[in-house]
């Protein structure tokens, strides 16, 4: 009897665990969205009065949406940065 309200305390105990690992992991995923959000906005910001070299040409490209230019433009930056 007392094994068997030990197994159940665990796992009452586990699922508690993973439902405030939930909740963590949704206020972080919200915390992330804000931060690229606001990243985005700061590059476009930066780009729009410091435009890039010539060599990419495709920013006034219609084909690209803004989130694929945001995408393109900040791995064409943090490459030049880290080089």
């Amino acid at each position: 009897m007392i094994e068997y309200y030990s197994g159940l305390m665990r796992e009452a105990e586990q699922r508690e665990a993973l439902a405030l690992w939930r909740v963590r992991r949704l206020r972080l995923d919200g915390r992330r969205k804000q931060f690229l959000l606001s990243q985005q906005d700061n590059i476009t910001a930066e780009l729009e009065t410091n435009p890039l070299p010539s060599k990419v040409g495709f920013y006034n490209d219609t084909k690209y949406n803004s989130t694929s230019k945001f995408w393109i433009l900040s791995s064409i930056l943090h490459k030049a940065i880290h080089n």
